[in-house]
């Protein structure tokens, strides 16, 4: 007799929720893929845009694309410089030659001249928005102490460069909201050193990290509720809106000694900030002598406020061999653009990696589909 739908989805969940849920160390709480074995050995990846596009380059030379699974290519000149793609397929492209013109690379192909022209004699290009806005900086300029400025372009402005705030250099644009606020670095007490500043146009400049002692600092991301990460010192550090965190400076404890400390973090960076404020980045590691597990080098990590920082490592399955030294971006949905190695071998590969449903939430998910189809029963739909 032919089992009732019901039937079918309670014996598939319980199969599911039984491997979802056993005890066993190669359960895994992110998805690994190695993206240059995936999509083409030639790929270096650069970015993630917010939505998870991927943006690499290939030798021949390429600019490509990876959106939802499918690789494509765009054909780019070799002495420019290109942003990574941003949620609505398009890059910025540019060269480090006065004068030269900033230009759009559309989702078709083809290219929109901005109408901006360097003013300097070289450019760099950091982060954009959701809005199309794309923030950087310019080089070789004469006009301030740092011979450098912040540049901002979007499509209804246009582009400008921006070389003082409240009377004080300016270095650099690195991120930039879809509420326009801009992290950036170049604002220092006396204009002595390199310092964070959180920055909206029209409004004065809010300097995140004041205190020279811990040296000079950079941003290097910001989500929609104004949390900011950056480097400062050899840290990584994040800003929740109020006070300065440093969420990679601290030693490790070693799971297999409770109590006990394995690993000291001797060095810190970050790369990626989520909407939740879940921070990834990498680490340089060494073993304390006298204790299990030695370990030195570079590892990736991720840290919330809730959970503190985690070994990239520990959340994936430690049968795929990939050895993951850190982050380069990090996408709305929490999936992560990674750094590492395959086990044995030195070559650099990079890594894609897709958050995995807790049990829990496979549960309510999978109990939601049963009740669909029970509904669906109900109102005569002729499944049996």
């Amino acid at each position: 007799m032919k089992a009732n739908p019901p039937t079918k989805f309670l014996s598939c969940f319980l199969s599911i929720f039984s491997y979802a849920t056993q005890a066993d160390a190669s359960i895994s709480r992110y998805a690994a893929i190695d993206l240059q074995a995936t999509y083409g050995s030639d790929l270096t990846f650069r970015g993630m845009s917010k939505n998870g596009t991927l943006t690499g380059y290939a030798p021949n030379p390429a600019l490509v694309k990876v959106q939802n699974g499918i690789r494509t290519e765009t054909a780019r000149e070799a002495n420019w410089g290109y942003v990574p793609y941003n949620d609505q397929g398009i890059s910025y492209r540019y060269q480090n030659i006065p004068g030269s013109t900033l230009t759009a690379l559309n989702p078709d192909g083809t290219v929109t001249d901005t109408g901006y022209h360097l003013q300097g004699n070289s450019m760099s290009l950091n982060g954009h928005n959701r809005l199309g806005t794309v923030v950087g900086a310019e080089g070789g300029l004469t006009t301030n102490i740092f011979a450098s400025g912040g540049f901002i372009y979007d499509p209804v402005n246009g582009g400008r460069l921006v070389e003082t705030i409240d009377d004080v250099s300016v270095i650099a644009f690195e991120r930039i909201n879809d509420a326009g606020y801009i992290v950036g670095h170049g604002l220092t007490d006396g204009g002595n050193g390199s310092g964070t500043y959180l920055w909206r146009e029209g409004r004065p400049a809010l300097q995140l990290v004041n205190d020279a002692s811990l040296g000079d600092s950079e941003a290097r991301g910001i989500n929609e509720a104004g949390q900011v990460i950056g480097l400062v010192g050899r840290d990584a550090f994040f800003w929740n809106g109020t006070s300065l965190l440093r969420p990679a400076r601290y030693s490790v404890q070693d799971p297999t000694h409770p109590g006990t400390f394995n690993q000291v973090i001797t060095s810190a960076s970050c790369r990626g900030l989520s909407e939740d404020g879940m921070v990834v980045g990498a680490a340089g590691v060494r073993t304390v002598p006298g204790f299990t597990k030695p370990t030195s080098g570079v590892k990736g990590w991720i840290w919330t406020a809730e959970d503190g920082l985690v070994w990239m490592d520990d959340l994936i399955d430690p049968a795929l061999g990939f050895q993951l030294t850190g982050a380069i971006d990090l996408a709305d949905d929490g999936s992560i653009l990674a750094t590492g190695f395959l086990n044995g071998s030195n070559v650099p590969h990079q890594f894609l990696l897709t958050p995995v449903p807790e049990p829990s939430v496979l549960l309510l998910s999978i109990l939601g589909v049963g009740l669909a189809i029970r509904r669906r029963r109900s109102d005569g739909d002729g499944l049996s």
